[in-house]
């Protein structure tokens, strides 16, 4: 089977994990017998898709990209079309080609006020779930959502959970990271809850000078994230690196915990990519966080900084509860791979091909 892909996604993302998603789900379905997966995509600055393109990346990669998704869709040469993200551009050129969508969430649509009325990603949503053949959840929290705010058929909608493969990455050492620390990944902004988590755990590392927290991705502070630091009294025990997948397996597996605080997320991949290194989760009670920790996270409010106190003191201090909350993880990322995703997903394209 031939299944086409787009490169939305890759456009938008150097790193993160929804181009993650994409990558893996891709690469896996390359070892399913009878599969061929092909990529529109000529250009990118993805880390993840350089070594799917031959070409380099340039500045007008989108409309290169988008030129090449239109031309490989008029062909028809392709049993399934998946794109990677809503933009309906595809429409007009797919035929009568079915086509599967992937949902990742739905934060545009519960929590608005966090994106400009300008933006398209509701709308854009909406019109291709609503065509599309079938529809890919990558959580039963998320299909729930598409069921009640969208209006799809449930039996439309497959839950396909994600997975991490970062038990096996090499880890490539952060040479200044502080000994002692809890660790935060990806961006900071929005309904990530960052302001709130940096108040919220300021009176620990004031009570522990040794405690530090290392943001990892997610680019350099801001002015105003440089003032709170100040203001709370902890400029000097929070860092933020850029690291490569090397370097983030190092500092999952050398951190006291992951902390999570977000007020919505579709899955949560940091928490499967922390389970599988063995490092402890403390995560929010939002969106689908608990339905992928399960019991091997411990979980607080998202509002509720005490809980967070608790939590994260618990983890910390007590080496008993941080070795149990290990292996717990070590066994909840094991239930999961990247080769089951492409199996199901293909489970989905065999539907409807």
């Amino acid at each position: 089977m031939r299944v086409l892909y787009d490169s939305q996604k890759f456009d938008e993302q150097t790193v993160g994990g929804a181009t993650r998603y994409w990558h893996e789900l891709i690469q896996s379905l390359t070892n399913l017998p009878g599969y061929e997966p092909v990529v529109a995509l000529r250009h990118t600055a993805n880390v993840y898709a350089g070594s799917m393109v031959g070409r380099p990346y340039f500045w007008q990669r989108r409309q290169a990209n988008r030129r090449f998704s239109v031309q490989l869709l008029k062909r028809g040469d392709f049993d399934v079309f998946h794109p990677t993200d809503y933009d309906p551009y595809f429409l007009a050129s797919i035929g009568g080609k079915p086509y599967v969508v992937t949902v990742l969430d739905m934060i545009h649509e519960r929590l608005p006020q966090f994106f400009s009325p300008r933006d398209l990603t509701r709308a854009w949503k909406s019109q291709v779930v609503r065509r599309a053949a079938a529809v890919v959840a990558i959580s039963q929290y998320t299909k729930r959502d598409l069921v009640e705010l969208i209006g799809v058929d449930p039996e439309k909608v497959r839950v396909v959970p994600l997975a991490s493969s970062f038990a096996t990455v090499a880890a490539k050492v952060v040479p200044d990271a502080p000994a002692r620390f809890v660790l935060y990944v990806g961006q900071r902004g929005k309904y990530k809850n960052f302001t709130w988590l940096v108040r919220a755990i300021a009176p620990l590392l004031r009570d522990d000078q040794a405690l530090s927290l290392v943001c990892a991705g997610g680019g350099p502070w801001h002015a105003g994230e440089r003032r709170l630091m100040a203001t709370s009294g902890i400029a000097d025990q929070v860092r933020q690196y850029d690291v490569s997948d090397g370097q983030l397996a190092f500092l999952y597996r050398r951190a006291m915990a992951l902390v999570y605080p977000s007020l919505y997320e579709g899955f949560g991949l940091p928490l499967m990519e922390a389970f599988a290194c063995g490092c402890p989760v403390v995560a929010s009670q939002a969106g689908a966080l608990p339905e992928v920790g399960e019991g091997a996270a411990l979980y607080f409010a998202p509002t509720d900084a005490v809980g967070l106190q608790q939590a994260l003191s618990s983890v910390v201090n007590d080496e008993a509860v941080r070795n149990s909350r290990r292996v717990a993880g070590q066994r909840r990322a094991a239930q999961f791979s990247w080769p089951q995703v492409a199996r199901q997903t293909a489970a989905v394209y065999e539907r409807v091909a």
